[in-house]
């Protein structure tokens, strides 16, 4: 057989003149024979063609170069560092609102452990130094991580969490962690204050209702935690984040209130500066069943809340993400 020799276009005045319809019907009638790749349509080669290139093409046919196949990997994570809304679903999010961002700063390990131990009394941490080993291996790790290493193009946070049981998560909240932040946000944002307004108006049950937040606190009863705190789901609905969350790996851990105090005793000068920084759902605990709780930078302060449902999404709002490798 000679078809070798017969070009694309040849094939394609053929089809033109006697229509697709016409073509396929003379091809039925025609006997059968055997070509390789039989199963692949002119669209097809063709798409190959544009994606190698005429001239890569004729470099390879004469011998000039080679091809090299490397599987691609999906990223989970755009390039700005925000998670990419799972195709299908039907859990809503929306534009992040860039008004409303957070900045990154340089790291002073010493600065920030300084933070924690002071006001978080009695707690158990790693030692000043342990904690900035563990935080650069974690960035060491993400970075050769090539469906996730774009977390590390938003902003990050290394946070020391304590050894802590929690053993009544509403008490231990609001006995201990929600006092850390007071105090911490008191003094380092003059002029400002904590206010803790779900306790004063909206009193209820908390309930952890994300597996990965169960872990974690598992996790902080056993020592104490070195990780990494990221922002990526600025505009996803908590309904959204939890969704996301179900496909991500152990190492990836859902922010509950307990945790996210933490962060805000270490970094309020980060996440709580002023107005134009994100709300911050805590989107693996529900307050009753159903409200969904947060933290949130007003005019005057820095307000832990609550709001009805969880299908919402707003693009000045945002869960965070603990990375603990």
């Amino acid at each position: 057989m000679n078809h070798h020799k017969v070009s694309i276009e040849s094939v394609a005045r053929v089809v033109m003149a006697l229509g697709l319809d016409g073509f396929k019907k003379l091809s039925s009638h025609m006997p059968a024979c055997s070509v390789k790749y039989a199963g692949f349509t002119i669209g097809e080669v063709e798409a190959i063609l544009n994606i190698l290139g005429e001239a890569n093409i004729k470099r390879m046919l004469a011998g000039d170069v080679t091809i090299e196949i490397k599987e691609l990997i999906q990223k989970m994570v755009d390039k700005n560092g925000r998670f990419i809304p799972l195709v299908g679903s039907k859990n809503y999010d929306c534009n992040p609102k860039p008004d409303y961002k957070l900045i990154q700063p340089d790291i002073n390990y010493a600065e920030r452990f300084n933070k924690a131990a002071k006001f978080l009394h009695n707690a158990i941490f790693v030692s000043a130094e342990e904690y900035q080993k563990r935080s650069e291996k974690l960035i060491e790790q993400l970075q050769n991580d090539p469906m996730f290493s774009n977390l590390l193009n938003g902003v990050w946070l290394p946070v020391c969490y304590p050894e802590f049981r929690v053993s009544d998560y509403k008490k231990d909240l609001f006995g201990y962690f929600l006092n850390a932040v007071t105090a911490s946000y008191a003094l380092q944002i003059p002029g400002r204050y904590f206010n803790n307004y779900i306790k004063v108006v909206f009193p209820g049950k908390i309930k952890i209702v994300d597996e990965s937040h169960e872990r974690f606190i598992a996790k902080m009863a056993k020592g104490p935690l070195v990780g990494l705190q990221f922002f990526p789901f600025q505009g996803f609905s908590i309904n959204a984040v939890r969704e996301l969350m179900s496909i991500l790996p152990k190492s990836m851990y859902l922010s509950g209130p307990i945790d996210f105090a933490v962060a805000m005793t270490i970094h309020p000068d980060i996440l709580a500066r002023d107005y134009f920084t994100p709300c911050y759902d805590c989107s693996a605990v529900s307050w009753d069943s159903s409200y969904s709780t947060y933290f949130v930078a007003t005019q005057e302060s820095l307000r832990f809340d609550c709001a009805l449902g969880f299908g919402n999404a707003h693009s000045h709002s945002t869960s965070s993400l603990i990375y603990l490798g």
